[in-house]
């Protein structure tokens, strides 16, 4: 576990390492792989002047750093801070290591809590990012149903305004005497009544009763044949 660690430590940028193991071969190899420095485990105590993180675990059934071994060498380290990750079971660190300054002891209960925290955090955002996803969603399909009867709406829409401009145009010539006034009052009207006609198919097309449904591309059908619009009419 602790060669995890060290793995972990060194991909995220630290430099030098120093494996301490009581084989002295074993640790020469465990420091080959990270390009680090081999120490026999009755060094260790010395080599803690000069590091700055220690992650311990070892198969001892006792303590191997005691808090007075620590607490002279933050002396010699100018009280420089000292991480000591105590993941060995049972534990190789004297838990009164804390009550020196600037030393931080942390064990496998505290890795755990961590994990917990971490996890917590990212269920968390799991349902943020869910919440945003179906929002989107929605909003997208909204914005497909009107792609979806856009063409209906505007093929609709011309189709009233050709067949009422050509009525009026016909009910125009027919009535030379009219000013320029009375005729922009007839084309006025013709706007109004087309309005009110189109009023209840449009509200129709543009209505949750329609768009969001799987029938919704028949009652597009229904409208488009019930009012003679073919799909070259800015069909779909």
């Amino acid at each position: 576990m602790a060669e995890l660690a060290a793995e972990h430590l060194v991909g995220q940028g630290v430099g030098d390492v120093v494996v301490a193991n009581r084989t002295l071969a074993r640790a020469v190899d465990l420091a080959k792989r990270f390009r680090g420095n081999a120490v026999s485990i009755e060094e260790l105590v010395q080599q803690l002047e000069y590091v700055d993180i220690i992650i311990s675990s070892t198969g001892a059934t006792e303590i191997i750093l005691n808090k007075d071994q620590v607490k002279s060498v933050m002396r010699a380290r100018m009280n420089r801070p000292l991480f000591f990750i105590d993941i060995a079971v049972p534990r190789d660190l004297d838990p009164r290591l804390i009550e020196i300054d600037n030393v931080y002891l942390y064990d496998i209960d505290d890795l755990s809590s961590v994990v917990e925290i971490n996890k917590s955090d990212r269920d968390r955002e799991a349902v943020k990012a869910a919440r945003i996803v179906d929002e989107e969603t929605l909003k997208f399909q909204k914005w497909y149903q009107g792609v979806a009867v856009t063409p209906t709406i505007v093929a609709l829409k011309d189709k009233f305004e050709d067949i009422g401009r050509g009525e009026l145009d016909r009910t125009l010539a027919r009535m030379p005497e009219l000013g320029e006034a009375e005729r922009k009052n007839m084309e006025k009207m013709l706007a109004a009544i087309i309005a009110k006609i189109l009023h209840d198919p449009l509200t129709y097309l543009k209505s949750e009763s329609c768009a969001g449904r799987d029938n919704s591309d028949l009652k597009i059908t229904l409208v488009r044949e019930l009012f003679g619009l073919s799909n070259g009419d800015n069909g779909r």
